[in-house]
Order: C-alpha cells, then structure tokens, then sequence
C-alpha cells in the first residue's frame, strides 16, 4: 500500500518526534546548586572506618544553601584542602538526578565539587540532621 503525499510530511514529523522523545528520555542531566562546605563530619556521623582505611581522605560536609539541615558528605583526598584555598563559602556543586526523565526524581549522585571531580568511592553519605526535608524535585531546583 503506497501512502499518498499528503501522509508523508505527517509520516516524517512523526518520526521526527519519536526520536526527539528518546533523546530526551536517554541524554544525561546535570543540575548545578549552591552549597555551603565545612571540613569535617557532623556529630552523628561514623564514618571512622572509611576515614581509618583512607587517612588522606578528609571528610568535607556539604550542606544545601536552602535547606542547611539536608548534607552530603564527600572524602575525596584534597578537596577539603583545595576548598580552604579557594575562601569560597559557597560553592557550586553539579548533580545529575536519577530518576525517570519525566518523572519523579528517586536519588541523585555528586558529580563535581566547585570543579573538583568527586565520583567514585569517596562519596560517603547524604542525610538529614533535623528539620523540613523537601521533595528532591523541590531540593534541586
């Protein structure tokens, strides 16, 4: 069956939005936030087992800028020093979301650090020390 001419630009826009749709769903995202650092874990953190395994690793606490009680803790050896050197209090911190891509966001992963890349092992724990805990659709915005 031959479609006649008409059906060709409606064939080709379809076609054209099925792949536009898989990008969008399959390409990664990276979300920039602000956050405060301190070197350091906070008091209810144990993480004397990593720290004793990985002495040059010193932990460095991130704190979201809005929402302070929310943290992440990264040790990647020398970003606790390189942070001291930089005399930024707040810094950029890129994140890329994990999650269906037009749906929920379940979790995401630190990616760098005020420019300092931080994937791998180092990353040690991310929780709440009290307080309002956003959705991750609200944290990350």
């Amino acid at each position: 069956m031959k479609l006649k001419p008409v059906f060709w630009p409606v064939t080709a826009v379809a076609l054209f939005l099925t792949v536009w749709v898989s990008w969008l769903r399959l390409r990664d995202k990276t979300i920039t936030v602000s956050m405060l650092w301190e070197c350091g874990l906070p008091e209810h953190f144990d993480v004397s087992d990593f720290v004793r395994n990985n002495p040059e690793a010193k932990p460095v606490t991130l704190h979201f800028a809005r929402y302070p009680n929310i943290v992440n803790i990264e040790a990647q050896p020398g970003l606790c020093d390189a942070l001291k050197a930089a005399g930024k209090r707040v810094i950029p911190v890129a994140i890329q979301p994990i999650g269906e891509p037009f749906g929920k966001i379940s979790g995401y992963s630190i990616l760098y650090v005020d420019g300092h890349d931080v994937r791998g092992p180092y990353s040690l724990e991310n929780g709440n020390l009290g307080g309002y805990a956003p959705p991750l659709d609200e944290l990350l915005r």
